[in-house]
């Protein structure tokens, strides 16, 4: 678990930043900007909405699970766990159930008190049905006794296939017969039957059947695309450089034996190798990730990947399979956390600090959402952009042309002349996407279009439309 006493061997490089910098130095890209939603929060850990916009928090200093409601910190936590407040490991990951309104489930990675002794369990708390914002006072331990180490990991989230994924830190990360340094799977919502027949090592002697990957150091956190399904763990180095890690079904991402690309076989190389050695000095301790498709920033962002570095204190984003690019160049904030909230599209940072003042922020965009820079992805092939659709030889729509291989995804925002959207069409595995104006005035409109090629690189391009 990254903590306020882990990481002294890089968290003296912060100490020598200076406190100020040119405001072009701390700027975000133009239109964006950080509001502080919530502060005074006593140590979170981690974070994560409810599909009704609630924010559920896992309070490290408090061994309680917490609600950020309407913009406030609830007085009555929605549930209390068995942890010794004095030990660095307590409250590692939270998850909230995308079927909460049905089921009023939470689960929460920690380290429990039992006897003295502490145990690294998921458990899951109910909601009370007369009132939600509290548990019904019961815990379900659904895992018990993972991992007893020190490098915990936490990244704990529920993938687009319903299941619950919970990652580890290492210890034993090669070693097939415990769940140190692994990436586990499992069934949540089926409990006890928790163990889902298609993860890959079931049945196989010696092999623990929870486990979707291995191979891992401090997978601090993690996410998974609600589109594309695509996993991705942000893995925190030792001493060479921190991983972006593309989850593949029974991978082995190679720590201790590698670190960072490896040439060994067996080992998959990361997503992105971070280097801690940076020329630039951009990578440090790579902690919060998200996908965001929350459909308020211009569409360049649609599908990208927000990922935070608490060492420097930076954000970045990277678009589909291009390299990361720095988001927010800097600021004092430590994030760890990212997830945007379904109700307003928008994405939330959890920043920790020592001194018991945490803060919630959130990243508003205050420009006009659809416009985009221009240009294909490199090595697509054929035309991108619209051409008219005609029926009875008159304009019935636009038909966008997306080269020729079917992309990994695409989104075409269309706007009036007074910025309002009159179309927004998204589409996977396609060479086009199709738009009727039938029922638009006659008029000029702008159209942005972006999304991944099928070669896992961003492509994006705007331009005019004209309705006769």
């Amino acid at each position: 678990m990254l903590s306020f006493f882990r990481f002294a061997r890089r968290a003296a490089v912060t100490a020598l930043l200076p406190l100020c910098l040119p405001a072009a130095l701390r700027a975000l890209p133009a239109d964006f900007e950080r509001v502080t939603v919530v502060s005074g929060l006593n140590f979170p850990q981690c974070m994560k909405f409810a599909p009704d916009g609630r924010l559920f928090l896992g309070m490290h200093g408090k061994g309680e699970i917490a609600i950020v409601k309407e913009g406030k910190l609830l007085a009555t936590p929605f549930a209390k766990v068995p942890i010794n407040i004095n030990q660095r490991e307590n409250i590692i990951g939270l998850a909230v159930d995308p079927e909460f309104a049905k089921t009023g489930h939470v689960y929460l990675f920690y380290y429990a008190d039992v006897g003295g002794s502490k145990r690294m369990r998921i458990s899951r708390f109910q909601g009370s049905a007369a009132n939600p914002d509290v548990s019904d006072g019961t815990e379900t331990v659904i895992l018990d006794s993972i991992f007893v180490g020190v490098y915990t990991g936490g990244a704990t989230f529920f993938g687009a296939d319903g299941m619950l994924y919970a990652a580890t830190g290492h210890g034993a990360s090669q070693d097939s017969t415990n769940l140190e340094g692994k990436l586990i799977r499992i069934d949540a919502r089926h409990w006890p039957d928790i163990i889902p027949k298609d993860n890959p090592f079931v049945g196989r002697p010696r092999w623990r059947p929870e486990i979707w990957a291995l191979g891992f150091r401090e997978p601090f956190t993690g996410a998974a695309d609600p589109v594309t399904g695509r996993i991705v763990v942000n893995d925190v180095g030792e001493s060479f450089a921190e991983e972006l890690d593309l989850i593949q079904k029974g991978g082995n991402y190679g720590f201790p034996i590698c670190e960072g690309n490896c040439a060994k076989p067996g080992m998959a190389n990361p997503w992105q190798e971070l280097r801690a050695a940076d020329p630039l000095g951009r990578y440090n301790v790579v902690t919060g990730g998200a996908f965001y498709r929350g459909g308020k920033y211009p569409p360049e962002y649609n599908g990208a990947y927000f990922f935070g570095d608490h060492g420097k204190q930076k954000i970045h984003v990277k678009r589909g399979d291009d390299s990361a690019q720095v988001f927010d160049s800097y600021n004092l904030a430590q994030y760890i956390q990212f997830d945007v909230n379904p109700v307003d599209g928008l994405l939330y940072m959890l920043d920790i600090r020592n001194t018991g003042n945490s803060t919630v922020q959130r990243l508003d965009y205050k420009g006009q959402v659809g416009l985009a820079p221009s240009g294909p992805a490199p090595g697509m092939r054929g035309r991108l952009g619209p051409e008219f659709a005609t029926a009875a030889g008159r304009c019935a729509g636009f038909r966008f042309l997306l080269g020729e291989d079917p992309v990994r995804e695409a989104r075409v925002v269309v706007m009036d002349v007074a910025g309002h959207v009159v179309a927004d069409e998204r589409g996977a595995g396609r060479s086009g996407l199709e738009l009727g104006a039938g029922g638009w005035p006659t008029g000029t409109y702008a159209y942005a279009l972006s999304g991944i090629s099928a070669e896992g690189r961003a492509f994006a391009k705007r331009g005019l439309l004209h309705r006769q």
